[in-house]
């Protein structure tokens, strides 16, 4: 009976939008039955910006660039890169959709309303700690931030990520043997605007990590339309230094690569 009240719920729920990511499927559906192969989507999907991730990824998981009619077709998101790849028998998505939260939060809703159950935030963040290095692993446990875009999902300020892909991603950190650091993650829109007060008292929480908002805008989604969500990140610039530009291009590059073999390991392990 849930299941039943909650599905009548979500109907009722997007009839109060002007246009949906299920309205986008639908028409494209209708207007390109002989195209479905071009629209659905693998169950897992990894978000990916790094170039040093993407290129690990296409050298190792043999990815295949593809169309997807929702990017052919996008009235917002695009362009949208995405391919098809393959680790053992795991078939996923790697997509590099636009930078910032609101046009990754169309290209999330649009990868769930195609199939994707499964979705992880690959990419670089700001790291918080003193003892931490460039190329640092950064494994958010929790994500705090004030964006519309969770108020838009009606979630809130302050959001969890599922314990078992917690584990998962830290079991293929440590068994490569990888310096990664747990703990909150807080989310800043305005890249010169952090304050720096307040960063410095998040720092003494324990906050491990910062970034733009896009791992707030998935976990947002996620909870929502009620998929799985993690995030695998490395540390590329820390806001509280008192120096930014004199670390060589190696760690960054090695950063990158790291986060897409643990991405690999956790999706093959993943039990969907």
């Amino acid at each position: 009976y849930y299941q039943y009240f909650y599905t009548l719920y979500s109907m009722l729920k997007d009839r109060n939008f002007c246009f949906t990511a299920k309205d986008f499927f639908n028409e494209l559906s209708n207007n390109y039955p002989e195209k479905t192969n071009e629209l659905l989507t693998e169950k897992i999907a990894l978000i990916v910006f790094p170039e040093s991730t993407l290129n690990y990824l296409k050298k190792n998981a043999s990815l295949e660039k593809r169309n997807w009619l929702m990017d052919v077709y996008s009235l917002y998101a695009s362009p949208t890169e995405i391919w098809t790849g393959k680790c053992n028998n795991c078939i996923f998505n790697v997509v590099k959709p636009p930078m910032g939260d609101s046009a990754v939060a169309a290209v999330i809703e649009q990868l769930i309303i195609c199939g994707t159950e499964a979705i992880f935030l690959v990419c670089g963040a700001w790291g918080l700690q003193k003892n931490q290095f460039i190329g640092d692993i950064l494994v958010p446990t929790i994500s705090k931030a004030q964006n519309n875009i969770a108020q838009s999902y009606h979630t809130s300020n302050k959001l969890e990520i599922n314990e078992e892909v917690l584990e998962l991603i830290q079991k293929n950190a440590k068994k490569l043997e990888l310096q990664y650091f747990t703990g909150s993650n807080v989310a800043f829109e305005s890249f010169y605007r952090i304050p720096k007060r307040r960063l410095e008292k998040e720092r003494k929480k324990g906050s491990n990590s910062a970034e733009n908002g896009e791992l707030h805008t998935l976990l947002s989604i996620a909870k929502n339309f009620q998929i799985e969500a993690g995030a695998i990140l490395y540390n590329y610039f820390q806001p509280l230094a008192d120096k930014h530009l004199e670390t060589s291009s190696e760690p960054y590059s090695q950063g990158g690569i790291n986060i897409a073999k643990i991405a690999l390991n956790t999706i093959v392990e993943l039990k969907l």
